[in-house]
C-alpha cells in the first residue's frame, strides 16, 4: 500500500464521525395513562395481537395504537 498514513487518518475520521452521530430512541406514550397502565396494555397486547393473521411487531403495535398508545422518538447523545 503507497499511502498508510492517509488511511489512518482516513479510518480515524470515519470512527470520530461514526461515535458523534446521535442515536434515536423510541418509546410508548399515552397522555394521562396512569401508573401501571402501560405495562397492563403491553401484556394484553403480547397475547392478543388485534389483527388476525398480523403477528410480531406490527400486530402488536396495531393493538397498543388501538388502547390509545403511540410511538415518540427521542434523541439521545
Amino acid at each position: 500500500m503507497k499511502h498508510p498514513r492517509l488511511l489512518y487518518v482516513f479510518l480515524g475520521a470515519l470512527l470520530i464521525t461514526a461515535c458523534g452521530l446521535p442515536t434515536v430512541k423510541t418509546s410508548w406514550s399515552k397522555p394521562g395513562a396512569q401508573p401501571g397502565e402501560f405495562e397492563r396494555a403491553e401484556a394484553v397486547c403480547e397475547q392478543d395481537q388485534g389483527v388476525p393473521g398480523m403477528g410480531g411487531q406490527s400486530g402488536f403495535d396495531v393493538c397498543m395504537k388501538r388502547k390509545g398508545w403511540f410511538l415518540i422518538e427521542e434523541t439521545v447523545r
